[in-house]
């Protein structure tokens, strides 16, 4: 008897791998994956929007006048500062604070 346990081996214990997968019982298909990147991307885009419109129209308070409420502002020096550009072939505006 001594002779038969000299010959067997000792027994290991079997070590589980942590699976590298990330796989859940509730795997997503890749369409799934594909589809909530899309949403995120989507939001993203929405969200940056957002924000650069809530930053630039801080910057536009502008409103067309005509020359005869343009010539009162700058007769009442309630022009500060202001520039001409050129918008058509005839036309010019005036951008001023």
């Amino acid at each position: 008897m001594s002779d038969s346990k000299a010959n067997q081996k000792p027994q290991q214990k079997k070590i589980r791998k942590p699976n590298l997968n990330n796989s859940n019982d509730n795997d997503e298909t890749g369409v799934g994956k594909v589809v909530r990147s899309i949403l995120i991307w989507v939001g993203i885009i929405i969200g940056l929007t957002a924000v650069y419109l809530m930053i630039t129209s801080n910057n536009r308070q502008e409103w067309p006048v005509s020359y005869s409420e343009y010539m009162n502002y700058l007769n009442e020096d309630r022009i500060e500062s202001g520039i001409i550009t050129k918008s058509q072939l005839n036309d010019f505006e005036f951008h001023g604070t």
